[in-house]
Order: C-alpha cells, then sequence, then structure tokens
C-alpha cells in the first residue's frame, strides 16, 4: 500500500503509525539504531560588480564614474528622447562632480566654486516674458537649455555655464531637467520607492553640496517667469527668482550598455546534531527520510527526492 502525505504531517504520521502497527508486531527483542548523516546544500549569492569607469560601449551601472567624468546616477529600463533635437535616444543620466568647476575661471556674476562647494550662478532673465517653451522629462536637459540660451540666457548664467562644460571632452552636457535632477536627488538620499519621487534620507551620499540647484524648467507668472530648483537638503523641489545664486550642476543624458551583476555560486555543508532512531522488534521495515533511514515500527517511509514536499508510505 502506497499513500502521499505533505511532509508537514510527518511527525505526527509516524507516531499514528506506531500506534496502528503496535509492539505486536515488534515483539523480537533485537533492536536497530540509525543515525541521521549530514546533508549539504548548494546556494547562489551575487557578487557586486566593481565600481569601474564605463564608456558609452562598455558596460555601466548606477555609481560608475561615468564617460564624461561624473557618476552614472540613473539608468533606465526603457530608452528615452534626448539630444539637442530630442531625436536621439538615451537611457542613462550622469551628472559632474561637485568640483567640476575648479580651476575654471569663474563667470561674471558667479560664486566661484571650491572642492566641497559648487559653482552658484544666477539663472537668467529669458529676453520674452510669454510663450517660452521648457520642459521637464527625461532627455530635455540639453535642448532645454540650449533653447533658453537661445532666448535671452546669455554668458554667465546656469544654462550657458552648464553648456560650456567639457567634462571628459563630452559636448552634450547641459542643466539637467526637472526629472533629470530629481534622479540625481533620489540617488543621493538613496530613495527608490517611487521612480519619479525623490524622499530624504537621514543618511544622504556623500560628493555632492547639500545646496540648491537651478533646473530648466521656468513657472509662469503675471510678471514673467519663476525658476525651478531643487533643494537637496529637502528633497523638494522650489520656486526662485531668476536672479538667485543657486547650484549649477552640468547633466547628461547618454545611450550606454548596462552592467550586469556577476553570479558567483558557493557550497556550503550543513551539519545537524547527529540523532539515533531506537528500536525494539523485527527489522521488517525502515523509515526513510530524505535518504536517509529509520527504524520505526515495522513501517517503511520515503521521500522520493529531498527536494520535493511529499511524502510517500509504504506499508
Amino acid at each position: 500500500m502506497k499513500s502521499t502525505f505533505s511532509k508537514h504531517t510527518v511527525r505526527y504520521l509516524a507516531i499514528a503509525l506506531c500506534s496502528i502497527a503496535g509492539m505486536t508486531a515488534c515483539e523480537d527483542s533485537s533492536s536497530s539504531n540509525t543515525t541521521v548523516a549530514p546533508t549539504t546544500t548548494t546556494t547562489t549569492t551575487i557578487a557586486p560588480a566593481v565600481s569601474t569607469a564605463c564608456t558609452e560601449t562598455t558596460p555601466c551601472k548606477v555609481g560608475d564614474p561615468g564617460p564624461g567624468g561624473g557618476v552614472i546616477v540613473y539608468i533606465s529600463s526603457r530608452e528615452f528622447k534626448c539630444g539637442p533635437t530630442q531625436t536621439d535616444q538615451c537611457n542613462m543620466i550622469e551628472v559632474a562632480p561637485i568640483n567640476w568647476a575648479v580651476g575654471l575661471p569663474t563667470p561674471a556674476g558667479c560664486t566661484a566654486a571650491t572642492d566641497t562647494t559648487v559653482l552658484k550662478c544666477p539663472r537668467g532673465k529669458p529676453a520674452v516674458t510669454r510663450g517660452l517653451r521648457t520642459s521637464n522629462a527625461f532627455g530635455d536637459g540639453l535642448s532645454a537649455s540650449q533653447y533658453l540660451l537661445n532666448h535671452g540666457s546669455g554668458e554667465g548664467t546656469a544654462p550657458a555655464v552648464a553648456l560650456a562644460y567639457r567634462g571628459g571632452g563630452k559636448t552634450d552636457w547641459s542643466l539637467p531637467s526637472s526629472d533629470e535632477i530629481e534622479r540625481f536627488c533620489s540617488y543621493v538620499h538613496k530613495w527608490d520607492k517611487m521612480e519619479y519621487q525623490c524622499g530624504k534620507s537621514s543618511s544622504p551620499k556623500s560628493g555632492w553640496e547639500n545646496t540648491t540647484y537651478w533646473t530648466t524648467y521656468l513657472f509662469p507668472t503675471n510678471s514673467g517667469f519663476l525658476g525651478s530648483a531643487m533643494s537637496l537638503s529637502r528633497a523638494e523641489f522650489e520656486q526662485h527668482e531668476l536672479t538667485t545664486k543657486n547650484g549649477v550642476l552640468p547633466t547628461r543624458t547618454f545611450l550606454g550598455n548596462v552592467k550586469a551583476a556577476t553570479a558567483a555560486t558557493t557550497t556550503t555543508t550543513v551539519k545537524p546534531t547527529a540523532t539515533t532512531v531506537n528500536a525494539t522488534g523485527k527489522t521488517s521495515a525502515v523509515l526513510t527520510l530524505h535518504d536517509y533511514e529509520y527504524v520505526m515500527c515495522c513501517v517503511k517511509a520515503v521521500f522520493p527526492n529531498p527536494a520535493t514536499d511529499d511524502l510517500v508510505i509504504e506499508v
């Protein structure tokens, strides 16, 4: 006879079988001992990839040094439009390091950068007060910065300064759009609960000044515009007068290869405390659990495979 039971009922099933079989089936005074042997399990762990500088053709991951000498702060799961005319495809965002402007001439009207403070410049008033087009999506930073430069944001303004940066020899640096700088905020604050929202962390990443940074987005008002800026300390957007000196963080988007984590396999041997089962009487049947045999009340129970959940009982 063969029956199948859940492994969770094994303990009580064995007791029940002992009761059913009774000691009359085991009247012989002989005894048998069986000891549980060690078992081996195999586990797979993921080894973290080493942060090395990546390029547009070599794999990148978030946190890697980028092709332009900055840091990769975001990798999208799908490509988005980018470039000066929004005809290119990108999937990664790179931001410049905090000291990107150290050693460069400080533009007139800006506050010089140091190794621990970023260059700060006014946003710049556009030449028009109505109908100015700005966007806040991924990949819009470059085209919006160039548009603003062509509409009155001249030398010494945040869009012009960011566009002039040539980190890594790249010519596609710009002021970030709102969505782009929000990904930077999320990276610093290690916030990944929502795709398009940054949240404040009690232990943000170091490496950038905890200040307010300009974006390309403008808020129209009755008299003109206010500029959108990201407060890194508050992890929130703010509206500022365009003459305010806020941080300039050159940002670029590009199409790169995603670096996969390296898998490493390790084998662990688990050795439980040795257990001996005693039975008195005839040893005409054996209890076998996960390939190890126990003598128990002249009944044989077999796990067909250690990885399965079912117990097969044969009497």
